[in-house]
């Protein structure tokens, strides 16, 4: 298997975290990488960390809705192109998810969030009050910060947005297809 220099292999899926505090940008650049590797011909999947306590949203008022209140412990919607799968949480570990993914033949996934988990991670830093995270997490591959205080790290630094992509990306590219 390739050893890729920001994602890490699990059996045949790539994984990439993107991780910070709220407002760093996370979820834009996750939608971006999502675009342009399935744009690559890659299958991405991604999985995100509810960090803000409670439960996810999901639709309200729907049938599956009501399923779910009543008290089932998984519930699945079957669409023409989509499958909707809700399950209780108890005892699932990112790894069962990620093999999940593996079995349904994904290529890579980005993870958004779960800071303390060891995949290769591009972290991204607000301001100075963040600048911890780069002592604090594991496994860092890139930092991505607009911030100029923020100057010193040992691991690649990006002040624009559409530079990181594009690096994140030619990793891929360089490999050729993952299948």
């Amino acid at each position: 298997m390739i050893k890729l220099k920001i994602a890490e292999s699990v059996c045949t899926l790539y994984v990439i975290q993107i991780v910070g505090y709220k407002n760093s940008g996370k979820t834009t650049v996750v939608t971006e990488l999502v675009r342009r590797l399935q744009g690559d011909g890659y299958n991405v999947a991604t999985l995100k960390h509810h960090g803000h306590g409670g439960e996810p949203d999901y639709a309200a008022n729907t049938d599956t809705a009501k399923h779910w209140m009543a008290g089932a412990a998984a519930t699945t919607v079957f669409g023409e192109k989509t499958l909707q799968l809700q399950i209780e949480n108890q005892n699932i570990t990112v790894e069962r998810i990620l093999s999940l993914y593996e079995e349904l033949k994904i290529d890579i996934t980005i993870m958004e969030g779960f800071k303390q988990l060891n995949f290769g991670k591009i972290v991204l830093i607000r301001n100075q009050d963040d600048i911890h995270l780069l002592k604090d997490l594991t496994n860092i591959k890139m930092v991505y910060s607009q911030d100029l205080r923020i100057d010193e790290t040992n691991k690649p630094l990006y002040r624009k947005k559409e530079n990181l992509l594009d690096d994140v990306q030619k990793q891929f590219i360089t490999f050729g297809n993952l299948h």
